[in-house]
C-alpha cells in the first residue's frame, strides 16, 4: 500500500472505536489487524515500538532552554525568515479555530507556533510548543513525528496517537 496515497494521509473519525481496539490488541501483543486502522499509522506503531518509546506517553519531553532554543532558532534563521509570512496568516487564519500550526526542524523540534490562542495555551499541557521534540522516537506517533518520518504532510487524530 502506498503511505502517500490521500486515503492515508487523513483520519476518519468514525473508525475510532476500531482503532482504540487495534491499539488494546498491539499493547498486549495481539498485534494490530483491523480495517479501521491505517496502514501509515500500524507502521508507526510498529517504528516506535522498535524504538522502545513508551506507548503510554503522553507529553513530549521539556521544552529546550530559551538560551538553546534562541541557538536553534539563529540555526534555523533561513527556514524561519522564509516562513514568517505563512506563519502570519496562519495566526490571522487560525484564530478562534481550535487549530494550530507547527514549525519544525528537519529533526522535530517545535521552532514556533500559531494559530488559536486557546489551542496553543491548552498545549503547553503536553509541551507542545517551542522548543519540544515531536520526533516519533521521542513521542510516538504523532502528526509532527510521522509526517517528518514518510516525509508528506498526515492528520493523526484521537486514538491514532
Amino acid at each position: 500500500m502506498d503511505l502517500l496515497d490521500t486515503s492515508q494521509m487523513f483520519s476518519n473519525p468514525v473508525n475510532d472505536a476500531g482503532i482504540m481496539s487495534a491499539w488494546e490488541r498491539f499493547l498486549s501483543g495481539g498485534g494490530t489487524p483491523s480495517d479501521s486502522l491505517r496502514y501509515l499509522i500500524d507502521v508507526s506503531w510498529q517504528r516506535c515500538l522498535r524504538a522502545q518509546v513508551d506507548p503510554r506517553r503522553g507529553e513530549a519531553p521539556p521544552p529546550l532552554p530559551d538560551d538553546t532554543l534562541r541557538s536553534l532558532r539563529e540555526a534555523c534563521g533561513e527556514l524561519l525568515t522564509s516562513s514568517a509570512p505563512v506563519m502570519a496568516h496562519a495566526r490571522n487564519f487560525l484564530a478562534e479555530t481550535g487549530t494550530i500550526m507547527a514549525l519544525t526542524d528537519p529533526s522535530g523540534m517545535i521552532l514556533t507556533l500559531e494559530g488559536d490562542p486557546a489551542t496553543i495555551a491548552a498545549a503547553e499541557n503536553i509541551h507542545l510548543l517551542p522548543g519540544a521534540n515531536w520526533n516519533e522516537v521521542v513521542c510516538g506517533t504523532n502528526a509532527i513525528g510521522t509526517a517528518l518520518e514518510i516525509g508528506q504532510p498526515v492528520q493523526i487524530h484521537s486514538a491514532e496517537h
